[in-house]
């Protein structure tokens, strides 16, 4: 029938979730999901969301799996089921973190925490009631067999004037019994498929979990150890330059004249500059990594956001005579937390001037995409190539490559505007040919009153 059918069609999805083909368990539980809807079945329909919001989770894909554990929790809530709605909240967790909404995720972790434990003390009063209406069938039965002897006597007694009575009654009496056993089994039987399909979805999703965090913590491992690596040598380049001009000008300052000292002037003042910025952002990265960077997002003027960019900025550019041009419409209003933009916006502009030769340009400009604005930074400079494009937001890959003027940098600033814009729900991208240009875009919310 059409149930055993959507049932089949959500083990086939749930398989796909343990393969970790996504697409596919995707379009198996939609067809599920079709088939609960026209039996409106509420159990079918709150497990397949449920599997529906995982799927979701798995592909980062968050405010949809929001949206299904939100349609499941629903359901569940209308029939009573706690088991679903506890995994929902847990869904529903995993969504909000991946978002960056930290304060939301809390509380539908706590949510689920709770119900959780009102669950445990409800299956410990069920095994109680369980082991009382045990006894009582025990006691039943054994009634039951005096019965049937009491019945066999009389029958013999009365077998003649009562035989056909008796035997209408004990016929009446077992069809009565079968039909309610066979109803009792039925009824048991689809609880218990439902429950061996739940507990199925639990292994599943802790052996995903399992299999998430050895990956996270190889991936963290490696990233660790190319991180200091690079950390190390950007900090140690600027210190090495600084120490050495520094003891020149003390061994040869009366040799010097004043333009000789000015210069070396310049260049202690640049690596400082450089280890400025790279403490900066080591900084910021590691608050965000840390879960102590709070998120704020409010109703922010984009550009007037990127004037003030430029104006901090305004100085690297003109020492390589490049023009840097805001063509973002004065009523473009986005919704983000006003520090993790200037970042964001920073590090891109800071790299157009780093990567642009002299008398170049870089623009600046925003169009709308439905419930989005799309941010494009595009500078004249040297471009890129497909691989590095490949690996240039990749935390695994950080690179450091000097400027067209010899300018350093530490590849950390890209890493962090990865992480901000994906905190706002957003992404991240590059657009670029070698010796070109490039076109760094990324997406906000846009404002809504």
């Amino acid at each position: 029938d059409q149930y055993g059918i959507a049932i089949n069609y959500n083990n086939i999805g749930d398989c796909y979730i343990n393969l970790k083909q996504y697409k596919e368990a995707k379009e198996y539980l939609d067809k599920a999901m079709k088939i609960a809807d026209s039996l409106a079945e509420r159990d079918l329909q709150s497990i397949v969301l449920l599997n529906i919001a995982s799927v979701e989770n798995k592909q980062k894909r968050f405010q949809h799996a929001i949206y299904a554990a939100r349609e499941s929790y629903a359901i569940a809530d209308l029939i009573g089921n706690l088991d679903y709605k506890s995994e929902n909240l847990l869904q529903a967790s995993i969504a909000y973190e991946g978002l960056g909404d930290n304060v939301l995720a809390l509380k539908r972790l706590k949510e689920y925490t709770a119900i959780k434990d009102s669950l445990l003390k409800m299956d410990r009063v069920k095994k109680i009631k369980l082991f009382n209406t045990l006894n009582e069938l025990e006691k039943s039965q054994y009634t039951i067999d005096d019965l049937s002897k009491t019945s066999e006597e009389a029958q013999l007694n009365y077998e003649k004037e009562r035989k056909y009575t008796h035997f209408l009654i004990i016929a009446m009496v077992i069809f009565a019994f079968l039909l309610i056993l066979l109803i009792q089994q039925n009824a048991s039987k689809k609880k218990a498929y439902n429950l061996l399909e739940y507990k199925n979805y639990q292994v599943h999703k802790m052996k995903d979990e399992i299999d998430e965090q050895s990956n996270k913590l190889k991936q963290l491992n490696s990233t660790k150890d190319k991180f200091f690596s690079i950390i190390a040598h950007d900090l140690k380049n600027p210190f090495n330059s600084i120490a050495g001009f520094t003891d020149l000008m003390i061994e040869n300052n009366e040799i010097y004249d004043a333009a000789k000292r000015l210069k070396f002037l310049k260049i202690i003042k640049g690596s400082t500059a450089k280890v400025s910025s790279l403490l900066d952002n080591l900084l910021i990265w590691a608050s965000s990594q840390s879960g102590n960077l709070k998120f704020n997002p409010k109703n922010i003027n984009l550009a007037q956001q990127v004037a003030g960019v430029i104006s901090f900025l305004e100085i690297q550019a003109i020492n390589k005579d490049i023009s840097i041009l805001n063509r973002v419409e004065k009523n473009v209003l986005v919704k983000a937390d006003e520090n993790m933009l200037d970042t964001i916006l920073r590090n891109l502009i800071s790299n157009a001037i780093k990567f642009t030769q002299p008398k170049g340009e870089i623009q600046i400009y925003a169009t709308l995409k439905k419930d989005f604005v799309e941010i494009t930074v595009k500078d004249t400079g040297v471009g890129m190539t497909q691989a590095e494009i490949a690996t240039i937001f990749s935390v695994s890959e950080i690179n450091s490559n000097l400027g067209t003027s010899n300018e350093q940098g530490s590849g950390l600033g890209l890493i962090l505007c990865r992480d901000f814009v994906e905190s706002h729900g957003g992404k991240i991208w590059v657009e670029s040919v070698e010796n070109k240009g490039s076109e760094f875009k990324f997406t906000l919310p846009i404002w809504k009153e």
